[in-house]
C-alpha cells in the first residue's frame, strides 16, 4: 500500500464504492428476472451480477482504507493482509478492528450456502487488489460463474431432468407438459440460480450496512 498524492482531487476521479457495485448488482439481478433462463442473455446478466456482487465486497475494503488513510488513490493496490499490516504498524485501532471484522465477514460469506456458490469461482474482472500483469506468469483459462450452470427440464411438479451444460431442446420441453427451463449451479440443487442470487445479494448488502453500523460511513 502506497501513499501517492490524492489524484481524485486533482483529476476529478470518482471512486466506485461498495454501494455503487451493489446498485450495479441489483440492476443485473433485475435483468436476470426479466430474461428466459435458457437464453444467452440470462448467462450474461448472471455473470455481470456475480462480478458486481464480488466486487462490492472488495470495494468495501478499499472504502474503509480510504476512510482511515485519505491519501490512498486508485493507483494504490491493497488487500486485507496489507491493510492489517499498515493498521498495526500505525497503531490505528479503528482500522485494526475493521480488518478483524472484514476477515470474519469473509468467512461468513463462505459459510453462507448461497453466497458460497457464487464465491466459488473468483471472477476475472479487475479489482484493486489485482497485481500488474506479469508475462512471466502462467496465464490460466478464465473461469466464469456461468461455466458452472446446469440446465434441464423443470416439470410443474418440481422434478428436474438435467440436460447438462446446455439448455434443453424444445422437443425435450414439449415432452413434459407445462415444463420450463430450469437452471442450477452444478452440484447445488437446493434452489435455482435466480433464487440463489436473490438470496445472496441481500446478504452481501447486509454486510455493507453492518460495516456502517459498526464503523460509521466510509
Amino acid at each position: 500500500m502506497t501513499g501517492n498524492a490524492d489524484l481524485s482531487e486533482t483529476r476529478g476521479w470518482h471512486y466506485l464504492t461498495a454501494k455503487d457495485k451493489l446498485a450495479e448488482a441489483r440492476f443485473f439481478l433485475g435483468k436476470m428476472r426479466q430474461s428466459d433462463p435458457g437464453t444467452s442473455e440470462f448467462k450474461f446478466y448472471a455473470s455481470a451480477c456475480a462480478s458486481a456482487m464480488y466486487s462490492s465486497f472488495q470495494h468495501l475494503l478499499y472504502d474503509y482504507a480510504r476512510k482511515y488513510w485519505q491519501s490512498l488513490t486508485v493507483e494504490d493496490r491493497l488487500d486485507l493482509r496489507s491493510l492489517q499490516v499498515t493498521a498495526k504498524a500505525t497503531g490505528h485501532q479503528g482500522a485494526v478492528m475493521f480488518c478483524d471484522w472484514y476477515d470474519k465477514a469473509s468467512q461468513r460469506i463462505k459459510s453462507n450456502p448461497d453466497t458460497a456458490e457464487i464465491w466459488q469461482v473468483r471472477h476475472t474482472g479487475t479489482h484493486r487488489d489485482t497485481p500488474p500483469l506479469d508475462f512471466h506468469t502462467t496465464i490460466f483459462q478464465p473461469i466464469d460463474v456461468t461455466d458452472r450452470l446446469e440446465y434441464g427440464v423443470m416439470s410443474p411438479s418440481g422434478s428436474f431432468q438435467p440436460s447438462g451444460s446446455m439448455p434443453p431442446s424444445d422437443r425435450d420441453l414439449r415432452a413434459v407438459e407445462g415444463s420450463r427451463v430450469g437452471v442450477f449451479f452444478a452440484g447445488y440443487r437446493v434452489r435455482e440460480v435466480l433464487a440463489v442470487f436473490e438470496s445472496a445479494l441481500p446478504f452481501i448488502d447486509s454486510l455493507t450496512k453492518e460495516a456502517e453500523k459498526n464503523f460509521g460511513s466510509p
